[in-house]
């Protein structure tokens, strides 16, 4: 069992495709954490876009 599973511990820089935030198909949710992580700074955004008169 040791020998199967100590390439794991190799893995490194490596990473699963679907499972990384440089994986384009979650970047969305990496987006949406940024989001989350500066409320104050979109609701300034959103607040000063919607207030736009086009």
């Amino acid at each position: 069992m040791k020998s199967i599973t100590s390439g794991l511990s190799h893995v490194g820089r490596y990473r699963l495709l679907g499972w990384g935030p440089r994986d384009h198909r979650n970047q969305w949710l990496e987006t949406l954490g940024d989001m989350a992580q500066n409320r104050s700074q979109w609701r300034r955004c959103t607040h000063s876009l919607s207030s736009l008169k086009l």
